[in-house]
């Protein structure tokens, strides 16, 4: 259409073609679409390599009702987690002429299994299992009475795994008798390869023919594990019985009545194994029993230990060494594997076993062997440095590389990259399980090794060794955590240390926050319980900020603060700080404090503190301060700036600064708001004992503002403080504007000059 002289004029044959194209193009769509209420089919083979893909739990879980890898199956469970799958989906288009069937499935994501409390095993797989270097977390089995227990009931002989970690499991049983127990399956009698499990296994107490073991409980009818490895720890029985056989990476090897075999090549146990010894009980660092077979190029590092029993069938590398059994170049670690028998393995030193750096000429030389079934060796073993194990080298995760990262990357993480032997932690999970490690060794509690490892799976071998300070004497070992990053807490938070396990070690907070600490409940509440010193290690906290934290002591005789619920003898914060946040007693016979909640002779160096500090309800005998709830210890150049507040109750103290100060303690040249917090006295203290020393006052806001420097006559003159105890003057504090209270500034680097 085009207007001539403001007139319309239609153009011969202009409209009829576009009426046409449009009436095809509805037909086209209308022939396209499917029929009302037709359902599409989906490819779960994407990549046409006749594995079935699985990136949920709910689809990892369906396999159950296809153990030969199919696809077919029609049970409700699988077909809703597999709707419509499109016919022959394993066929590749681009191979016509060929029909090809599905043999297996493929992990394509992470599988977190957490909505299973009791995982049930997947049962007698017999198809093909490609990890692809992914990982399945959380797997929970509790008290299983089964036969054969992990991941998989049994990997058939016709089976075939590869490239999968199981990390942080945990695995028991509790059947009478004849129970075989692993995190990836209770049998193998296929191929395992380029595989590995983190976690616990523990067996029943009692009972007779109970095999144990990290990965599975029996490797028989020519099942085979090459270049895989287990970190798990391993609980066999306490009670003596008939046939009792646990080890760190299977429990048992072979058979001797049906001439059955098994193989262990390129692999080792880095896990603790405890069993009863004795005529019936054998335990070793790799295998407990071996009948039948052959264990080539492996090591176990792991601790043996008898729970009770003799050690006469405890050995290093295997417990029982029967003649159709050979072992190959296989060591196990003398200093922490003792009671070894003779012929069950070759005992090495720590430094013989961690000194070689190739395959070279010693211990290692024949180690180069082939564990991809492809003929020709495969160079499976990255060795370190003279201070480290060796670790597996393979293609984990299917990207045609071999490498030591993606692989025995579990044995080779380093948490401290910077060697300053602190442990890094950049996520809550870290943060959270560092209450598993109370000394900063980098070596769990005992009894958390799980908790643990779940947020630290397989920390380097002798990690914050420092590899520029090589020699005699000059073995580092971690000392302490530190935050890389801030991090913001989701949840309600349990504290770190209790009143047994007090928390003794450094954490650097490098000038971090750490928001959202929410606890309400506890004898000693904060984003720590307690900290204490034990056994030569101290806690210290320092250069940290705790923003928003909602703390509340919630019972008689709690203590409740940001950062620290109590603070023993000993311990030490400095350059920290506490804002945003509130502290509340919700109950008679508390200590609250903006940042501390009790310090018991503990010390609090250049830190303040701007939280609300509030008692709710007519509660008594409650200490309330701005800084600290009540002190034995020492306040050093700090101050508060926070509301305290309160009414009712009888025995209550409030002060600006500290609730209350008992004989002993020592405050020096810290100070509170008054304008912000009514309740302070002029000293800031709400009640004081004999036998204090303090210097503390009450400014107002703009008094306390008003300084810009350590300028001498002004409050802050003796500010500069020696914050790290090294006796040198250490400039904690930007000062600012006058019309700006005093912030803390951090030398996290030791340099002497702020780095944030």
């Amino acid at each position: 259409e085009r207007r001539n002289g403001g007139t319309a004029e239609r153009r011969n044959g202009g409209w009829i073609p576009l009426i046409a194209i449009a009436a095809l193009l509805a037909l086209a769509l209308l022939l396209a679409a499917p029929p009302a209420g037709a359902q599409t089919t989906t490819d779960y083979d994407d990549d046409n390599d006749r594995l079935i893909e699985i990136d949920s739990h709910e689809k990892f879980n369906a396999i159950r009702h296809d153990l030969g890898g199919a696809g077919t199956s029609s049970h409700a469970t699988y077909t809703a987690a597999f709707p419509s799958p499109a016919a022959n989906q394993c066929d590749d288009p681009s191979t016509t002429g060929t029909t090809e069937t599905c043999a297996g499935y493929e992990l394509t994501a992470n599988i977190d299994l957490a909505s299973y409390a009791n995982w049930a095993p997947l049962g007698i797989y017999t198809a093909t299992f490609e990890g692809n270097g992914h990982y399945i977390t959380n797997l929970t089995i509790t008290g299983n009475t089964g036969g054969s227990v992990g991941l998989f009931t049994e990997l058939n002989s016709a089976s075939v795994l590869r490239r999968l970690a199981v990390t942080g499991a945990n695995v028991t049983g509790t059947g009478s008798s004849s129970q075989e127990l692993g995190i990836l399956a209770g049998e193998i009698h296929g191929t395992v390869r380029f595989s590995y499990v983190t976690g616990t296994v523990t067996s029943a107490t009692s009972g007779d023919w109970h095999k144990t073991g990290g990965m599975t409980g029996h490797l028989r009818n020519g099942g085979q594990i090459y270049a895989s490895y287990s970190t798990a720890t391993v609980n066999g029985p306490t009670t003596a019985g008939n046939n009792q056989l646990t080890g760190g990476l299977v429990g048992s090897i072979g058979e001797t009545n049906n001439n059955e075999t098994g193989a262990i090549t390129a692999a080792y146990a880095s896990g603790a194994v405890t069993a009863v010894g004795g005529n019936g009980g054998y335990l070793g660092g790799l295998a407990g029993f071996f009948r039948r077979g052959t264990i080539s190029y492996s090591y176990a590092s792991g601790s043996v230990t008898l729970a009770s029993g003799s050690a006469s069938h405890v050995g290093g590398v295997t417990g029982d060494l029967n003649a159709n059994g050979t072992i190959t170049e296989s060591y196990y670690d003398s200093a922490f594997i003792t009671q070894a028998g003779t012929g069950r393995g070759t005992g090495q030193t720590t430094t013989q076993l961690q000194g070689e750096t190739s395959y070279g000429t010693g211990i290692y030389q024949n180690w180069n062997t082939n564990v991809d079934g492809v003929a020709g060796d495969d160079d499976p073993w990255d060795f370190g440095t003279a201070s480290q194990y060796p670790a597996l080298q393979v293609d984990f995760n299917n990207d045609g590389t071999d490498s030591a990262v993606e692989f025995g990357g579990q044995s080779r993480a380093d948490y401290d990259t910077d060697n300053n032997q602190l442990i890094e932690i950049d996520s809550q999970a870290k943060l959270n399980a560092i209450r598993y490690d109370i000394n900063g060794d980098g070596t769990a509690n005992s009894g958390s090794e799980t908790g643990y490892a779940n947020a630290f799976p397989g920390p380097l071998s002798t990690q914050c060794d420092d590899p520029a300070t090589t020699g005699a004497g000059n073995v580092e070992t971690c000392a302490g955590y530190e935050l890389t990053t801030d991090l913001t807490l989701t949840g309600a938070w349990t504290p770190i240390g209790t009143s047994t396990l007090w928390f003794r070690t450094t954490f650097e907070g490098n000038g971090h926050t750490i928001s959202g600490v929410t606890v309400s409940s506890g004898e000693s509440a904060g984003l720590f319980g307690y900290l204490g010193q034990f056994s030569g290690t101290t806690g210290v906290i320092r250069n940290l900020g705790v923003l928003n934290a909602s703390v509340t002591a919630a019972a008689a005789n709690d203590s409740a603060g940001a950062i620290a619920g109590v603070m023993a003898t000993g311990t030490l914060l400095h350059s920290s700080y506490a804002s945003g946040g509130t502290i509340t007693a919700n109950a008679a016979s508390t200590n609250i404090g903006g940042l501390v909640g009790g310090v018991t002779g503990g010390t609090i160096r250049a830190s303040y503190s701007t939280n609300a500090v509030t008692k709710g309800g007519a509660h008594g005998s409650v200490n309330a301060g701005g800084l600290v709830g009540v002190s034995t210890g020492t306040i050093v150049a700090s101050y508060a700036a926070g509301a305290v507040t309160g009414t009712g109750g009888t025995g209550n103290n409030y002060g600006g600064l500290l609730g209350r100060s008992n004989s002993g303690s020592t405050i020096t040249n810290s100070y509170c708001d008054q304008t912000a917090s009514t309740q302070t006295g002029t000293t800031c203290i709400g009640s004081s004992a004999g036998g204090v020393t303090a210097t503390s006052t009450a400014y107002t806001t703009a008094q306390l503002q008003q300084p810009t420097g350590y300028t001498a006559g002004s409050i802050y003159a003796a500010w500069n403080v020696d914050v790290d105890g090294d006796t040198n003057a250490d400039d904690p504090w930007d000062f600012g504007t006058s019309s700006q209270y005093p912030a803390l500034k951090f030398d996290t680097d030791g340099n002497g000059t702020p780095t944030a």
